[in-house]
C-alpha cells in the first residue's frame, strides 16, 4: 500500500499546501509509493479530521503484527550454560516460559502497583509445579487473558535462583 498524504482543500488550519509541498519534495528525492489525496475540495478543518484520521489508521494498520506470532522473547541465563526463555514480550493473552533447568520454580506475577495477580486470589502461596521441569523439554503456558493491558513483573524463584522480569500485556 502506498503512503497517502491526505488533505482537504478548504482546511484553513492545516493548509493543503503542507501536503502538496511535502509530496513534491519527497518525490524530488525519489520517494516511491507515494500519493497525495484531496479528500474533499471544500471540507474545513473540522470536517476533514475524520476522513484524514481514517486514512492514517488504515495505513498504519497495514503494519500491524499479531503479537502471538512474533518471537520477541527474553533469554535469561540460569547457570551451567542454561537459559530460560520467556516468549513473547509483549504478550497478547498467553505468557510462555520454558527451560527452567532441573529445578521446580515458584512463580508469581505482580502488576505495576505491586499487587500479586497470579496465582489468583484464594490460592495459597505461589504456583508450585508438581514435577521438575527439564531443560528444553517442557514449556509452561499461563493464560492472562483476564488481565488488562499494562506492565507486569514475573517473579521466579528456585533453590538457587531468583529472577524478576518485566513483561507487557498489549492487545
Amino acid at each position: 500500500m502506498s503512503m497517502r498524504l491526505c488533505y482537504c482543500g478548504g482546511d484553513d488550519m492545516v493548509l493543503p499546501e503542507n501536503s502538496t509541498m511535502a509530496y513534491d519534495t519527497m518525490m524530488a528525492y525519489g520517494a516511491a509509493n507515494l500519493t497525495k489525496v484531496n479528500l474533499h475540495p471544500s471540507y474545513n478543518h473540522g470536517q476533514c479530521w475524520l476522513p484524514a484520521h481514517s486514512n492514517v489508521r488504515a495505513w498504519f494498520d497495514t503494519f500491524r503484527t499479531d503479537c502471538n506470532n512474533i518471537d520477541t522473547g527474553l533469554d535469561i541465563p540460569i547457570g551451567n550454560g542454561y537459559k530460560m526463555t520467556i516468549s513473547s514480550n509483549p504478550i497478547c493473552d498467553v505468557l510462555q516460559i520454558s527451560n527452567f533447568g532441573f529445578q521446580t520454580p515458584d512463580l508469581e506475577i505482580y502488576n505495576v502497583y505491586g499487587q500479586k495477580v497470579h496465582p489468583p486470589a484464594g490460592r495459597a502461596g505461589s504456583t508450585q509445579f508438581p514435577l521438575p521441569i527439564a531443560v528444553g523439554k517442557t514449556q509452561l503456558t499461563i493464560n492472562l487473558s483476564d488481565k488488562p493491558n499494562g506492565i507486569y513483573f514475573l517473579s521466579i524463584k528456585t533453590e538457587n535462583l531468583s529472577i524478576y522480569q518485566k513483561f507487557i500485556i498489549s492487545r
